[in-house]
């Protein structure tokens, strides 16, 4: 059974749930903040640290890897972007 709505009923909907549902149902600044003070920024930090360090020595070892089986690291398209 299909219910058939006029076409700006449709539209309404639509243009409730693209912008105007997110801004209802967003966090304020104290829920964020409550939220926010039970991470453990320390251990946050040392990972951001840890995962930004292995990922600067595997791009490393792929640059170095396509160096020597000449293998191109920059590929251009047919717009040259």
């Amino acid at each position: 059974m299909c219910i058939k709505l006029p076409f700006l009923k449709i539209k309404n909907l639509i243009f409730y749930f693209l912008f105007i549902g997110p801004l209802a149902h967003s966090q304020t600044n104290e829920e964020i903040q409550k939220i926010i003070s039970t991470y453990d920024l320390v251990k946050l930090k040392q990972l951001e640290e840890k995962f930004s360090e292995q990922y600067m020595l595997e791009k490393e070892k792929a640059l170095i890897f396509a160096s020597k089986k000449s293998i191109p690291v920059v590929r251009k398209t047919k717009n040259n972007t």
